[in-house]
């Protein structure tokens, strides 16, 4: 008898460790998936050619309405606005700030506007994270810090190509 209740007893410790196994094997398996759903494009190493051609949409407009990313650090990012909605404008900020990119890793773009040792300077910074893309805006006067403004964008699969250009 005292052997039939040891291999009673073998016998559940072994189907119970097997459906702890299974458990485990499908846990690790959710999160792997998990994993790489959080990760959109492991090949890409920067900011900007993570985000490549991508086009992101800022509700509310201050910023632009749409800014579309580009692979290339001497014009990473252009701007669309409109003040009407019949027509937008086409903003290159490389065209009027003189900009330092400080960090371009990723995650994160950043960069500086306006001269080193000058009287105005911003530090800007793009976040990726979860799906959206937070800028932040810091405004400094003489190297103190006078302002920050933080945004939200969000993913568009808008054309631009299909916006009007105002004249």
């Amino acid at each position: 008898m005292q052997k039939t209740l040891i291999g009673i007893f073998i016998n559940l410790n072994f189907g119970a460790m097997k459906k702890i196994g299974i458990i485990l094997l499908l846990m690790m398996v959710t999160l792997v998936s998990c994993n790489k759903d959080d990760d959109e494009n492991d090949s890409c190493q920067t900011f900007l050619a993570c985000q490549n051609e991508t086009v992101w949409e800022n509700v509310p407009s201050y910023i632009g309405d749409f800014l579309k990313f580009q692979n290339n650090l001497n014009n990473p990012w252009v701007t669309y606005y409109t003040y009407d909605e019949q027509c937008y404008y086409f903003y290159n900020l490389i065209d009027q700030a003189n900009i330092t990119i400080i960090e371009n890793s990723k995650n994160i773009l950043k960069y500086r506007t306006g001269y080193e040792g000058g009287q105005y300077r911003g530090i800007h910074t793009f976040t990726y994270l979860n799906g959206e893309i937070i800028f932040k805006d810091e405004f400094y006067e003489n190297d103190i810090l006078t302002d920050t403004s933080i945004y939200t964008l969000k993913k568009s699969d808008l054309n631009l190509s299909s916006l009007t250009i105002c004249d």
